[in-house]
């Protein structure tokens, strides 16, 4: 008997899902076949690419009927393959994953479905459905792992830095849509821009670290930290702090 392998099969269990997704006539399929990988899937990168799928299109507010079913599909997965694990804290081990995917998806996508004709009053109301969209994604990703509803201001302060620095490394090709992202989080976490930016620092040199990105990469988040708290984030002294640290003890252990 032929032998599949594990990454062949979530190729294909994964093709058919975005074949469907793709395709209008087929959500009700899609939405089938997706909650069924959601519920029953025991390995967990295949439940995780399951669940950005169905996140997809779970921010969007025309689909708001299918979060209560990914709830439900994620709560009977847990409790059927890792009873002692919340919703909650599964979310907490993989919002890297989770967020980066999601703002990508917030930003890339949305900006391509509202693209302004003209200006004024047009691209006014275009912004706030912007901003608006940013508000919903987040709520939904508080009730499906059910955090608190009436403490947004606790589910940011988890999510945020995966957020801010998905948006800085990632999304600088959109500047204005990045630009009214971070406004709208600051909103949320009630905080000063400059507060955000610092609270985030710590994650966005980490990622620069092991993900190997250019410095150019590195330098135009730096510069737009810079132009967005207009010089009020000190990210020098942090830099500066973050390398000289371990330089230092390597030379303690060189010497």
């Amino acid at each position: 008997m032929m032998e599949l392998k594990l990454e062949n099969v979530q190729n294909e269990v994964m093709q058919v899902i975005g074949d469907l997704q793709k395709l209008p006539k087929t959500f009700d399929n899609f939405k089938l076949h997706a909650i069924f990988c959601l519920t029953n899937s025991q390995n967990d990168n295949l439940f995780l690419m399951c669940l950005n799928h169905l996140l997809n299109v779970a921010i969007v507010s025309d689909y708001a009927f299918v979060v209560a079913e990914i709830k439900h599909a994620i709560e009977d997965r847990m409790e059927k393959y890792a009873p002692n694990l919340h919703p909650r804290q599964w979310f907490l081990r993989k919002k890297k994953y989770i967020m980066e995917n999601l703002t990508k998806r917030i930003i890339f996508e949305y900006s391509e479905r509202t693209k302004p004709l003209e200006r004024g009053s047009f691209l006014e109301t275009v912004d706030e459905r912007f901003e608006q969209s940013i508000e919903y994604s987040l709520n939904v990703l508080v009730e499906i792992f059910d955090f608190p509803k009436d403490d947004i201001e606790s589910f940011m302060g988890d999510a945020c830095p995966e957020i801010v620095t998905s948006l800085l490394l990632d999304c600088m090709a959109e500047k204005e849509k990045v630009q009214m992202a971070l406004d709208t989080i600051a909103r949320l976490r009630r905080v000063q821009p400059e507060i955000l930016m610092e609270e985030s620092l710590p994650l966005l040199l980490v990622k620069h670290l092991f993900k190997d990105l250019s410095i150019q990469v590195m330098q135009n988040a730096l510069n737009f930290i810079s132009f967005y708290t207009k010089g009020g984030c000190n990210w020098v002294g942090i830099i500066l702090i973050y390398y000289l640290i371990p330089l230092f003890f390597f030379l303690i252990d060189f010497n």
